[in-house]
């Protein structure tokens, strides 16, 4: 599917071609234009549907302008129609549609999160690259023998707030969190500082350490409920490759994210959730997605196969499986059984139909490659 210039209040993003040491900067003004999207995966059928003006794939959820949401049944080409199902009275019924009649997709917000499983910062534009966007998650807590540490197993890390002194070229980061001092921690990068190796999850990877200090800092902070534990500060070898699962995106890269490179989401997708929650209402950083979308109706994300945003061409490769992260409060710091509680009955794999036997997994979001 194929997602076309999106931009709104001047968030942007911008892909960098790394192996050709190309960087294409889209523009900064606001703009209305659309995502543009093809759910075909076979190469003919998207072919035909990215030459033609079509914005929506057959089959997707879309919102239309007077009909609430539908789904899209067909579209031709000459007119720009849409033949779309929508619920009239309680009733289904399909009505012919101008483009203009459908409310198009654009993206709303853009996230980094230069830590691993720590607080993320919303940027208005990013440089997007072939492991990611450009410093996210190439940070990371440890403990003394490299093994990655999350809000699964200390939930006040989401109270860690990292602010880089530039987002995209940053020098220094600087750790902040309530009851601590702050501390600027010089970034080092390959060459500059001792290498360690670390894991995350089944990949060994070698890293860069950040110093003895980030180390004091890290393990003050957690000393409640570490058992006396140390931990370490480090950073990706920029020059250390860790494949993803071939399975899905063979010949691509991440780096510190558990999976995949990408996230999106859409805004939407969080009111059907608090709607299922009998007293707390949750927003969107319980996902911590990359990229958020609005316009369109509820996990309209899911069919998607390949979109572009502002010219650049990424694909849907997986539905993101969600472990307990999203149960912990970004605000506290404390960890609850919601919301996997209430959205495992309608949003686990097997009611979803994404796979066989996991019922007790509970989904939200889309993970993507850049193409």
């Amino acid at each position: 599917m194929d997602l076309y210039p999106v931009a709104l209040c001047g968030v942007t993003l911008v892909l960098a071609m790394a192996m050709h040491m190309i960087v294409q900067r889209s523009r900064r003004s606001p703009s209305s234009s659309p995502v543009k999207s093809v759910i075909q995966k076979d190469p003919e059928n998207e072919a035909t549907a990215l030459a033609s003006q079509q914005l929506f794939p057959i089959e997707s959820a879309v919102n239309t302008r007077n009909f609430g949401p539908g789904t899209i049944l067909n579209y031709d080409v000459a007119p720009d129609e849409y033949q779309v199902q929508v619920s009239i009275n309680d009733e289904k019924t399909a009505k012919i549609l101008k483009a203009d009649e459908l409310v198009h997709v654009t993206v709303s917000e853009i996230y980094i999160y230069p830590i691993k499983s720590c607080r993320g910062i919303r940027v208005d534009h990013i440089v997007a690259t072939a492991k990611g966007l450009r410093n996210d998650r190439v940070l990371m807590f440890c403990d003394t023998n490299g093994k990655f540490i999350t809000q699964r197993r200390y939930p006040t890390m989401a109270l860690i707030v990292p602010i880089l002194d530039d987002n995209e070229n940053p020098a220094v980061l600087t750790l902040t969190a309530k009851g601590m001092p702050e501390l600027r921690v010089p970034i080092l990068r390959e060459g500059k500082g001792r290498e360690a190796d670390v894991t995350v999850w089944q990949s060994n990877l070698v890293a860069v350490d950040q110093g003895d200090a980030a180390s004091e800092w890290i393990t003050k902070f957690l000393e409640k409920n570490s058992q006396g534990k140390e931990f370490r500060f480090v950073r990706i070898k920029d020059s250390f490759r860790r494949p993803v699962d071939p399975k899905y995106a063979p010949d691509h890269e991440t780096v510190f994210a558990d999976k995949f490179l990408y996230l999106l989401a859409m805004d939407s997708s969080v009111d059907v959730i608090n709607k299922a929650l009998d007293d707390t209402q949750i927003r969107m950083d319980r996902f911590r997605p990359n990229i958020i979308l609005t316009g369109g109706p509820v996990f309209a994300d899911e069919p998607w196969n390949c979109f572009t945003i502002n010219g650049l061409r990424f694909r849907n490769v997986k539905a993101c499986d969600r472990c307990s992260l999203p149960c912990v409060d970004p605000a506290t710091g404390t960890a609850t059984s919601e919301p996997r509680k209430a959205m495992l009955p309608f949003r686990n794999g097997e009611v979803l139909g994404f796979q066989r036997g996991t019922r007790h997994m509970y989904f939200f979001g889309s993970h993507l490659i850049v193409e």
